[in-house]
């Protein structure tokens, strides 16, 4: 009994040692599987990441260093965006005036028959009242101040006042306006 219990033992650990070298292989198949699988794509992919590493540091320096220029170009678009709302501010508050001046002037000149508005009276209605200055500064001109309308204009104004009264006044005005009342602001903007 004792030998049949001796080749019993060796029979199962012969057995049991089989099995083991079967697993064994199987889960060396596996490791093998699992490296080539998901450690050799791994291993591709560092070593690409190697080769990126030293652009990604040199797109970081660069960014770094441009940064200043950014914001010097930040500052900068701020300014001309300030410098262009205050010029268009400017423009729009001397076009706003010079209207003004000239609804004023339109407005005198409808009160007057067309020969006086041909006259100096129609004249006089586009002199700049003088302001009083002292000696020692010489008078500044108007920024504002109208170039008197010609003659057969300021007659035409003055008819067609007083023909149709408060309405359609002549197309040589809008000559007038865009060369005398819009043209002076708009070359003083640029």
């Amino acid at each position: 009994m004792a030998e049949n219990l001796g080749v019993q033992f060796f029979t199962d650990a012969k057995a049991q040692y089989e099995f083991a070298a079967k697993w064994r292989w199987a889960v060396l198949v596996l490791l093998a599987y699992l490296h080539v699988g998901l450690v050799a794509p791994f291993a591709t992919y560092t070593s690409e990441m190697a080769k990126l590493d030293p652009q990604l540091d040199d797109s970081r320096a660069m960014a770094k260093a441009l940064r200043p220029v950014l914001d010097q170009a930040d500052k900068l678009g701020k300014r001309i965006k300030d410098a262009q709302d205050q010029v268009a501010e400017h423009l729009k508050s001397e076009l706003v005036e010079r209207f003004k001046r000239l609804n004023t002037a339109v407005t005198a000149l409808t009160a007057l028959n067309p020969s006086e508005a041909e006259g100096p009276k129609g004249e006089g209605v586009f002199k700049n009242p003088t302001t009083p200055t002292f000696q020692q500064q010489p008078a500044r001109p108007d920024p504002f101040a109208l170039a008197p309308m010609k003659p057969e204009l300021r007659r035409q104004v003055a008819a067609i006042a007083k023909a149709v009264g408060d309405g359609e006044l002549p197309t040589e005005l809008q000559d007038y306006i865009n060369s005398e009342v819009i043209g002076p602001g708009v070359r003083a903007g640029e």
